[in-house]
């Protein structure tokens, strides 16, 4: 069994997970670790945070996009992380070498969400932030002026098979 670290069974999970008859992110990172199941996403999300590149994660109510960034935070050497929640809002100033994480923007109000996006991104510090589309096109139709409408648009036109042209501060995964 997996459980007692049998190669065989971890062979046969590894295999199912690249096939995608079972969805990696719906288990433990522990279990995902014993396993060794690949995660080429928190890889490349790391790269981007790594190198002061913002990230947005959209998508639907339970997709992983939490996990996604969890993931990929784990995966960077020791940084300034600071999460933002509706009881810790973002810090002000923002320090230009922190990571700002809005781990739900649909937790917080549209005004929060805007003052963290505007502050991080002028202060220069990294912006990773996960979003469900509804509330990402909200953000875009009462904020017109900020960058919600372009990554909206960018998600739009991915969807619809279109080439984008998207912010090159910004990797958009959904």
């Amino acid at each position: 069994s997996v459980a007692e670290g049998s190669e065989v069974g971890k062979a046969e999970l590894r295999r199912l997970f690249e096939r995608g008859t079972v969805y990696a992110d719906r288990w433990t990172g522990e279990i995902r670790s014993r396993l060794d199941v690949p995660d080429p996403l928190s890889e490349v999300v790391a790269e981007a945070l790594g190198s002061k590149r913002s990230v947005v994660l959209a998508g639907n109510a339970g997709d992983g996009k939490s996990h996604l960034a969890q993931r990929a935070l784990d995966r960077l050497p020791t940084r300034s992380c600071i999460e933002v929640t509706s009881d810790s809002l973002c810090p002000n100033p923002v320090p230009p070498e922190a990571i700002i994480f809005i781990r739900d923007a649909s937790a917080l109000s549209n005004a929060a969400v805007l003052d963290t996006t505007a502050a991080t991104l002028s202060a220069g510090a990294t912006l990773l932030m996960t979003i469900n589309e509804g509330p990402l096109s909200s953000l875009a139709q009462i904020a017109p002026s900020s960058v919600f409408p372009s990554l909206r648009d960018a998600l739009h036109r991915r969807a619809i098979g279109d080439s984008e042209t998207q912010d090159d501060r910004f990797l958009i995964i959904n």
